[in-house]
């Protein structure tokens, strides 16, 4: 208010009156008027005083939160090249700093800053800078466009947001209703879509989605306006709660949650309802400071103190609680019915593992609760298999009499066995035969001297010592020596000695072999 000596003294008291009717529907209605006379300065001191003591009010900006600065002006200037105005919003930029330019997704070195027409080497939140930029044309920088620091900041299309009318307006907002959104320096056009009703009265206000016609860059916490398309006038605003929000109609009472706790919770409180309204996909860590309104030191702490308890961060995403648990329940299920199912195999692959889980999950939550079953014990590795600890393929029942009679007839046959493929009939045609192969060739009764011949171990063994016996000290041996002692057809006696190779019993040079020396291997 300005009184002068033209302006009666009596005057006054109305005039401010006045004022404070106006305001009276505002956030300003509580706000100290000061009357101040240009004329003679009555009234300067008390404007100082109550300037102060509203600065004093004011919370200071946090200086580690991410860099961004919506873009006001471009110009070009001679010797700097590129240059952008507008307010850092928040964190703060330096010199030679390499920022994005978003939505384009281009990349900018700072070369020059200054804050209200004075050289710096930084600008943080708060301030009125000019950014001098290396690397990008002027041509393809405008108002609208957002500098940030940090590879997490992305365009979205999709917000969700909580959307209030002015008690004033003339507008009631209906079900898809076009309007402008001013976000920023942004402006963009955008649908509503209500969540809660087909229609917004004035003063009112709700959960809803805008759905952009042009991506832009938010975070959760930023306050928006929106004007009616035609004639343009300001009719209400409100503020983002999902940034990168996915597409819906309506909020369910876990999503609702999860928003309001993001939006105006703690960091903790935040982390945790995200973390659980995720699910199975969990959530990116670095994105939660822009899915909150909370800075990045702030939500590392918090999820320090969550980790182990609400949540376990796996990689770059943190999990609930709830879904670990889940994952690690569904994970021994699956062991125990495979075990079950397959006595024979000595565990379950990793892959079939994985398909336990919902295919919204990451392979690193698989990995990440199978590891640390075997840290704890409950499980095994077995060369690329996991199996309950202490677990062992047995054959029972019917698999208990064909692995009997299947080593029998190896075993009777010395060291001229049948291949699988010439076994009798009731052992060929058997649905696990080859899983009781392996476990017989795993508990050391049938060596695999090829895919498809197995030899028992006694005779095997025996003609080893054989081998020994006669030919120690000697070299040049040649197949016809070793057939002197193996009276086998070329059939078995091949496979035969590739074993030997193999084994480290015999070492081959050229066409010969020689008795190595030593124990061999295993």
């Amino acid at each position: 208010v300005t009184k002068t000596d033209l302006v009666e003294r009596e005057w006054l008291e109305l005039v401010v009156e006045e004022i404070r009717e106006e305001l009276s529907a505002t956030p300003f209605a509580r706000a100290p008027l000061v009357p101040v006379s240009a004329a003679t300065g009555e009234g300067m001191e008390a404007l100082r005083q109550a300037l102060e003591a509203a600065a004093a009010e004011v919370g200071d900006r946090v200086e580690d939160d991410l860099f961004r600065l919506p873009i006001d002006r471009v110009f070009s200037v001679r010797g700097t090249g590129t240059v952008v105005t507008g307010t850092v919003w928040s964190g703060r930029v330096r010199r030679d700093q390499v920022v994005r330019l978003l939505p384009m997704g281009a990349t900018a070195r700072v070369r020059s800053i200054q804050v209200h027409g004075m050289d710096r080497d930084a600008a943080e939140a708060g301030q009125r800078a000019a950014l001098g930029l290396v690397g990008v044309d002027r041509d393809r920088l405008g108002r609208g466009d957002v500098l940030v620091l940090g590879d997490e900041w992305r365009p979205e299309s999709m917000l969700t947001v909580r959307l209030r009318l002015l008690p004033d307006t003339p507008w009631t907002v209906k079900q898809r209703q076009r309007v402008r959104l001013h976000l920023g320096t942004a402006e963009v056009m955008a649908r509503v879509v209500l969540f809660d009703a087909e229609e917004l009265a004035p003063g009112n206000a709700t959960w809803a989605q805008l759905r952009l016609e042009e991506p832009i860059v938010a975070r959760a916490g930023d306050r928006f306006v929106i004007r009616s398309y035609s004639p343009v006038t300001t009719i209400g605003g409100g503020i983002v709660a999902e940034p990168a929000a996915p597409k819906r109609k309506h909020l369910d009472e876990r999503d609702r949650r999860a928003v309001e706790a993001a939006l105006f919770g703690g960091p903790e409180e935040g982390i945790a309802a995200l973390a659980e309204a995720a699910g199975w996909r969990g959530i990116r860590v670095p994105r939660i400071p822009i899915d909150t309104p909370h800075p990045p030191k702030s939500i590392d702490a918090a999820v320090q103190r969550l980790r182990g308890d609400r949540i376990e961060v796996i990689g770059e995403r943190a999990f609930s609680r709830a879904v670990v648990d889940a994952a690690t329940r569904s994970i021994l299920d699956a062991i125990d019915a495979f075990h079950a199912t397959h006595p024979l195999h000595p565990g379950i692959e990793r892959e079939e593992l994985r398909r336990t889980l919902p295919a919204s999950a990451p392979a690193d939550l698989e990995a990440w609760v199978v590891n640390r079953l075997i840290d704890r014990g409950v499980v095994e590795a077995r060369s690329g298999v996991i199996a309950k600890t202490g677990f062992r393929p047995r054959a029972m029942g019917d698999r208990a009499r064909i692995r009997d009679a299947l080593l029998e007839t190896i075993r009777a046959a010395g060291l001229t066995p049948p291949t699988v493929a010439e076994l009798p009939e009731e052992l060929r045609g058997h649905p696990d035969l080859r899983a009781l192969l392996h476990l017989a060739e795993s508990e050391g009764t049938l060596v695999a001297l090829g895919p498809d011949l197995y030899m028992h171990s006694e005779p095997l063994n025996d003609a080893v010592s054989r081998i020994r016996g006669a030919f120690e000290g000697r070299e040049g041996l040649t197949p016809a020596d070793f057939k002197q002692v193996v009276p086998v057809s070329r059939k078995y006696l091949i496979p035969f000695l590739e074993y030997l190779d193999r084994r480290g019993i015999t070492v081959r040079r050229g066409e010969t072999r020689v008795l190595a020396l030593g124990r061999p291997s295993a």
